[in-house]
C-alpha cells in the first residue's frame, strides 16, 4: 500500500503491475460494474508534483478522469497511463491551447501515433479506455515520427 497525496487529497494505491478489473469503491450501483484500474506517472508544473514511470501509482479508470485530468494546466505537464501489457497512453498539454495531445508511444521507432483531442474527448476516450491499449481502439491516430 503507497500513500500519497495528489494536491490536497489524501490517495492510497496498491503498486500492481497490470490493469485488473476491480468493483469500482465510488459507484452507488456495485453489482455489475467494473471499473479498469491502470498504473500512472505524471508531472504537474504547478504543484511540483511528479511520479515516475518507474514508481507508477496504481488508479482506476475514474480516479484518472476525475482527479488526474483537470490537473493537466500546463504546456510541460503529462499524464502517462500503463496498461497490464505495458502499453503507455501519454497525455500532453499543447502549448498555448485547450487542446490535448494523446499518444500512443513507439521507443524503438522514435516516434508515436496520436492526435489532438479536446477535453471532453479525452474524458471519454479514458471512460471507454480498454485494458489494452492498441492505435485500433483510438480512432484518428496518425503516426508522428519524434
Amino acid at each position: 500500500m503507497l500513500e500519497g497525496v495528489f494536491g490536497q487529497t489524501r490517495v492510497r494505491a496498491n503498486l500492481m503491475p497490470y490493469a485488473v478489473p476491480r468493483p469500482d469503491r465510488h459507484s452507488t450501483h456495485r453489482a455489475n460494474i467494473v471499473t479498469m484500474h491502470y498504473r500512472v506517472f505524471y508531472f504537474f508544473e504547478r504543484a511540483g508534483d511528479s511520479v515516475s514511470s518507474a514508481s507508477a501509482l496504481e488508479v482506476s479508470s475514474r480516479e484518472i478522469r476525475e482527479q488526474l485530468l483537470p490537473r493537466l494546466q500546463h504546456e510541460d505537464d503529462y499524464l502517462g497511463i500503463i496498461d497490464r501489457a505495458e502499453n503507455t497512453l501519454q497525455i500532453l498539454r499543447e502549448p498555448g491551447s485547450i487542446r490535448y495531445w494523446v499518444e500512443l508511444p513507439l521507443d524503438a521507432a522514435k516516434a508515436s501515433y496520436g492526435r489532438h483531442m479536446n477535453f471532453e474527448e479525452v474524458d471519454q476516450l479514458i471512460r471507454e479506455l480498454p485494458s489494452v491499449f492498441d492505435r485500433d481502439a483510438i480512432p484518428g491516430l496518425e503516426y508522428r515520427p519524434w
